[in-house]
């Protein structure tokens, strides 16, 4: 096969499953069939050939997946891969110690200042992030770490409160150091791959003017006390997803119109799986690169 780029950054669903059990979740459906962490070692070792350089690995859950800890050491040491770990932070305290060597980023979401008026997640699971949120800031300076913030309807008015939490929790300080950022994204709905909570979703929804409009106003409010950046609907770029099964959905920006499943299972069909991202993007002349 002759070299050429596929994508850079990989999302990798390792697991459907969590402990968590939030209302408003937007993960994979946990009935979905979750596969071997060493399946998902074997692509990432084929994509590094077709330009990867990066992983994000998410879930549901992913520091529940058994032995995470050294897929995540092989895809740096062995591949040399940047590494984004998004969690929600229940089995972090746990974990961290083992992995903190290998780990570019962390991303810790956080869409509510308080635990009464969060509507996506449960009680346990904001204060599971909070104090995750303030482990990372005490115990691992090195690591940078990403607040995450999903801006929908029920939390729109309470955004200016999340980064006044954020400064009580000294992370602006925190940013002035290693660059860490507070990163608010747009809620989208896939056409493809829901997750088990679409009714909830489909209330959540904002227009991209909306959410432009009160991003403006919290970099103007927290200029120079925490970095915030965007991601509207209008800007994702286009990416690939693994799902737990070895499903690919892969995605462009103008609101993931172009979304597409693959038919084949990337752990099983490697090669055809390459030629269905190849179609989707378009790139007939790529297709011939690819061996039958």
């Amino acid at each position: 096969m002759q070299k050429l780029t596929i994508t850079s950054i990989a999302h990798l669903e390792v697991t459907s499953g969590c402990d968590l059990n939030c209302p408003g979740c937007w993960g994979p459906p946990t009935r979905i069939e979750n596969r071997d962490i060493d399946d998902f070692k074997q692509v990432i070792k084929k994509l590094k050939y077709f330009g990867l350089t990066g992983i994000v690995l998410t879930g549901g859950e992913p520091t529940l997946v058994q032995k995470i800890d050294e897929f995540i050491k092989y895809a740096k040491i062995e591949l040399g891969l940047n590494i984004v770990l998004q969690t929600d932070g229940v089995n972090l305290i746990k974990l961290m110690p083992k992995i903190a060597p290998y780990l570019d980023i962390v991303a810790v979401s956080l869409e509510a200042s308080n635990s009464e008026i969060d509507f996506r997640r449960n009680k346990r699971g904001f204060e599971i992030g909070i104090s995750s949120i303030k482990y990372i800031l005490e115990k691992f300076p090195q690591i940078q770490l990403r607040i995450g913030t999903c801006v929908f309807k029920q939390n729109f008015d309470d955004l200016e409160n999340i980064g006044n939490l954020l400064l009580d929790l000294k992370y602006g300080k925190r940013i002035k150091e290693n660059e860490s950022i507070w990163k608010l994204y747009q809620i989208q709905i896939p056409r493809l791959g829901k997750g088990e909570n679409d009714a909830i979703l489909d209330s959540m929804l904002i227009e991209t003017s909306d959410f432009n409009k009160k991003i403006d106003n919290l970099v103007e409010k927290f200029a120079g006390k925490i970095k915030v950046v965007r991601e509207a609907n209008d800007t994702v770029i286009s990416e690939i997803i693994i799902r737990p099964n070895g499903e690919v959905i892969i995605t462009s920006n103008e609101k993931n119109e172009n979304e597409v499943l693959t038919q084949h299972n990337i752990f099983d069909n490697f090669n055809a799986t390459i030629k269905e991202i190849l179609i989707a993007q378009n790139r007939k002349e790529d297709l011939k690169k690819i061996r039958n």
